[in-house]
């Protein structure tokens, strides 16, 4: 396959990916594991569970690495631009020309079937990690035991979700009974300047914030601390981000902040995109260029650490991956990743709950169509904006 279209189809999977990191993995298994066959089910589960464990924008780590996989540093860099880029500059438009958004009745109409469709592709991916990881009685108890934790769990923080990903791979290294250095034979050796220049742009951040006031380095100061400490996504930033951004800093209002996340969950791509949006707040300016500058330097800031953690965490895992003892740990993992997606995806149906027929006429609909898969998922999302924007 060819770097072009490897890259059209990311494009395409960009277009498609509504919602978190959950209702991507639909989209990427469509894709990836069933159409094109670049990888099998079971290295997805694999790199999933990896970058849930580290921080940044899972998907979009997930996403990366699949191009790594494929092609090469060259290639996962190219991947990360074509997937989030696009994003990025739709949400830096959206906070310099916000009030042309404000109270659009329109724009909500047509919007306003994503959310069940965005359920849908959660529910189809859970049922798709679910049923490929889960392969002996063991692993079954395994999924029903973390499901359960997690669900007791999870309200105590983003911090929760590693540490249910850990028990899961030490629970499986466990029972497999490998010992981890006597299986280890490669003369592999990690890419350290990588990770070393992570923490030492990190190291730098409490200097940068205390005794420079250069507006554009501080915005970058400011999301890379955001980038390198939230594990578990995109929703688990926005709480700091308002503490942080609107009550601290007073950066944007309230309700502006919220009107931005609101759309951000309209537009196809990585959440984190949503970083682009406050970043035209931060020079308190209307001058465009600043403004569209300050949006791309927040976006950068906040993806920077995950994504340099991919060109590290990547050529551990193919360096390992079939080694008994790490392959053990990441089916453990993978395990622990189903149970916590599974969890969204049931706890998404206290949304259809209250919702009238034609919100669940979609979210059915589109499950069934997914796992006929008679139709590409970027075309189903234009199918059910059209019937948004028509009915």
């Amino acid at each position: 396959m060819t770097w072009m279209a490897f890259l059209k189809d990311v494009f395409f999977v960009m277009l498609a990916s509504f919602g978190g990191p959950e209702a991507h993995y639909g989209v990427f298994i469509s894709m990836f594991v069933k159409k094109r066959k670049l990888i099998s089910e079971e290295e997805l589960l694999e790199m999933i569970g990896m970058f849930s464990l580290v921080p940044g924008p899972s998907s979009s780590q997930t996403l990366t690495a699949i191009g790594y996989k494929v092609g090469g540093p060259i290639l996962a860099t190219l991947t990360f631009l074509v997937w989030a880029l696009p994003a990025i500059i739709i949400m830096i438009l959206t906070g310099i020309f916000l009030p042309l958004f404000r109270n659009n009745e329109t724009l909500s109409q047509g919007l306003r079937y994503l959310t069940p469709l965005a359920i849908a592709f959660i529910t189809y991916a859970a049922w798709s990690l679910a049923r490929k990881v889960l392969k002996l009685p063991e692993h079954h108890l395994l999924f029903a035991a973390l499901l359960f934790l997690t669900y007791l769990t999870l309200g105590l923080g983003g911090w929760i979700i590693p540490i249910i990903l850990l028990l899961g791979g030490f629970f499986t290294y466990a029972r497999a009974r490998t010992p981890w250095f006597n299986t280890v034979k490669t003369d592999f050796k990690p890419r350290w300047p990588v990770l070393l220049l992570v923490v030492f742009i990190a190291m730098l951040n409490p200097i940068i914030l205390s005794f420079f006031t250069i507006p554009l380095l501080e915005t970058f100061s400011i999301f890379y601390q955001y980038g390198y400490s939230v594990i578990g996504g995109g929703q688990v930033i926005i709480p700091w981000m308002v503490q942080d951004i609107v009550f601290d800093r007073t950066w944007l209002s309230l309700a502006d902040f919220f009107a931005g996340y609101t759309i951000d969950q309209a537009i196809p791509g990585p959440l984190f995109s949503f970083a682009g949006f406050v970043g035209t707040f931060i020079p308190q300016t209307d001058n465009f260029i600043l403004q569209f500058i300050s949006g791309l330097i927040a976006a950068l800031g906040i993806f920077l650490p995950g994504i340099l953690l991919v060109f590290f965490m990547m050529p551990v895992y193919l360096a390992y991956r079939h080694i008994p003892a790490f392959k053990s740990i990441l089916q453990g993992v993978s395990i622990a990743a189903a149970s916590i997606i599974t969890l969204l995806a049931l706890t998404q149906f206290i949304f259809l709950t209250n919702t009238l027929w034609d919100i669940w006429g979609v979210y059915l609909i589109s499950l069934i169509v997914l796992w006929k898969q008679k139709i590409p998922p970027p075309l189903l999302v234009l199918l059910v904006m059209l019937i948004g924007f028509l009915i």
